[in-house]
Order: structure tokens, then sequence, then C-alpha cells
């Protein structure tokens, strides 16, 4: 019902005034409107006391479910209790928060370097919608710019485990593709990846330097290739000429990819694909759920996935190796969404957010060791 609201506003404002929508998209962000459009729809007042009932309801500002320092001991997470999306730090487990960053640009942390010692982050100017990345101590201090262009679109992809390379895909070659860079941490110089037409971006990587590359060709379908720093090239290896729904990641053997599709069962379900022999096999039963998402961390050590089961987020666990049932703590019989954010690149600490009808995410750290 909802979605049907929005398309019929939508058709209601262009029959409005079809003449002011003519040829007026020019690109993402403010600069895509123009002022005569703004002010063709000015928004209607809101009574004062329906006003204070909707920033009671606001005023709720739960924080980001962040990322662990790689040993655990830290948190760096996103906060807008002041407003604007800032980056934040624990130093420990219910620890008073320390702001990182500030102003009135919206920032959000991507990655933290395999030392510790420096944070990746992504700043977006005034709104515009074209983010650019950053460097900054993870102690603190000022922010140093690894791409930041205006009306250019800059994205974070990874962090290299030798933390030498910082991985990311922009639109500064073209407005409507993608290409793909790596940037070096030391000598602070762009290596082009990727330049071919086309969104491209990375949708998982291997430590031997491998990346699987993905290719957006609909609103949900993708194709998939490998690049290697040896071949240099892009192999096809999944969803060449077809339309269907892929989300893949590398799984734990060579030549297997894990893939979330709806390609064999009403529902979205996992399954391991051999790529060489081009043979499916199920990973998740099959039920009348649909697989909602899954990451796999960098050391292959776990697989974690969602199910919405009638609305609800059931968050489940697999051996990353052995792609089999793994145990996860217990949580409150009140929690109505329960899921995972970021695993460390060793596998040994995951973000877990459990969110109830009362209260707000809160946000754990599962250290999988102990």
């Amino acid at each position: 019902m909802k979605a049907r609201r929005l398309v019929f506003v939508a058709l209601l404002c262009l029959s409005i005034a079809p003449s002011a929508f003519a040829d007026t998209y020019t690109g993402l962000g403010a600069a895509s409107v123009t002022p005569e459009i703004i002010a063709h729809f000015p928004p209607r007042p809101i009574p004062d006391d329906l006003s204070r009932r909707i920033q009671s309801m606001l005023d709720v500002r739960a924080p980001g479910l962040g990322l662990p320092s790689p040993d655990g001991a830290r948190l760096y997470f996103g906060w807008k209790v002041t407003g604007v999306s800032q980056v934040w730090r624990l130093d420990g487990p219910r620890r008073f928060p320390v702001q990182l960053t500030g102003g009135e640009d919206a920032t959000f942390v991507d990655d933290v370097t395999p030392d510790g010692r420096t944070l990746v982050v992504s700043r977006d100017r005034k709104g515009e919608e074209n983010p650019g990345l950053y460097t900054m101590p993870a102690d603190g201090g000022a922010l140093q710019p690894i791409q930041h262009i205006p009306g250019v679109q800059t994205q974070f992809d990874f962090i290299s485990d030798d933390g030498t390379w910082v991985y990311f895909h922009s639109n500064d070659r073209s407005k409507d593709a993608y290409a793909v860079y790596r940037w070096n941490l030391k000598s602070r110089q762009r290596e082009l990846i990727v330049g071919e037409p086309g969104l491209w971006g990375i949708a998982d990587y291997r430590r031997n330097g491998a990346l699987l590359l993905r290719k957006l060709t609909g609103s949900a379908s993708s194709e998939y290739f490998i690049w290697t720093p040896k071949a240099r090239a892009l192999k096809p290896i999944l969803g060449q000429k077809e339309k269907t729904e892929y989300n893949a990641a590398f799984g734990p053997e060579d030549g297997q990819l894990v893939v979330l599709t709806n390609k064999f069962d009403d529902f979205r379900r996992l399954y391991s694909y051999r790529y060489g022999t081009k043979k499916w096999s199920p990973i998740t039963p099959s039920q009348a759920w649909d697989v909602s998402g899954f990451q796999i961390d960098p050391a292959r050590s776990h697989l974690l996935y969602t199910v919405n089961a009638g609305g609800y987020t059931h968050l489940a666990a697999l051996d990353g190796k052995k792609l089999k049932p793994e145990a996860l703590p217990v949580f409150p019989k009140e929690a109505d969404q329960v899921y995972s954010g970021v695993t460390s690149r060793d596998g040994r600490y995951t973000t877990i957010g459990v969110e109830t009808a009362t209260a707000p995410r809160t946000s754990y750290v599962y250290d999988w060791k102990t």
C-alpha cells in the first residue's frame, strides 16, 4: 500500500506541472533538482502538537552498529546524536563514547587498517550525495583526503589485509559509470583497475589479491567477473547476459562462490556455485521465507545470514570453511530483529544488533573464541 501511495504521489506531481520536469534531471543530489521545482511544491506547515510528537520519535537516535578494532578492544561507530552523522569511538564495553569527527558534513566510518592505527571514513559535503574518502588517526585527528571531487561519488570497498591498499569505486571518469581504483596508503598514489563503461564495484576479495567484481545490469541483476593482479584482465564467471538476481562472494574453496539468489526457488536461498563446472548446490534449506542477506569474513571463518520471517529478522551462522550450521548466542525472546554487522578480518569478532518493539537497537560485539 505504501508503494502504491508513493507511485500515486509521483504521478500526481508529474500531472500537475509536466513542463516543469522536462529535461531537468542532470545528476545526483541537490543539484539534480532545480529551484523552480522546489518552489512549485512548498511543504505545508505542520501543526505544533504533531510536530512535537514527530520530534519526540526522531530524538530516539540509536548509534550505528559499528565495527571492532582488530584486537576487539575498541568499537568505531556512527551516531546522529548531534543532529548530523559523525564518527565515534568506544574504548571498551559500556565506556563513555568519544566523538572523533564533527561539523555540519555527514561522516561515516568505513574500515580500520589491520594495524588498528588508521580509519577510512566517508564524508558528504552539504548533503550533496557526492561523498569522498578520507583517512584519519584511530585516536582522533585531522582528516586526510584520499579522493573527494565536487560532483563525483567516491565509494569505499575494502582495505587490503597487508594494509597497503584502499580499494574504492567512483564515477570520476564518467557520470553514468563507476570505475574501480586502489590507493596506496604509503605513497598516496591512485591506480586504475577497471575503467570500462558500467556500474562497477568490488563484491569480495581474496588475500592473494584476486577481486570478485560486480557489474550492475539492472535493479537487481548483476554480472560477476574475477580480476587478478597477475592477469589484470576481467574473467566472466556468473550472470553474463542474464537478468537473474545474484548476490555473490568468494566461497571457502578455490573456484567456488557463495550466491544468494531466487533462481531455483520462489524464495531467496544460499547456494554454492562452482564456476569452473557451473555446478550449483544449495547451502540453506528450502523454506517459505527469504534469506535476506549474508556476509562471510575475509578469513572465511564464519558465514552469517539473516532470514526475513514474517517481518522478523532471524540471524543464523555457518562455519565459513565447511558451510555447516554453527551455534550463536541465545538472544532475548522479545528480540524482533537480530542481525550481524561487521566481522573482523581474522574472523574473531562480529558486531550484532538486537532490536525490540519497545527499545532502539542494542549493539554487541561477539567474541567467537571466548
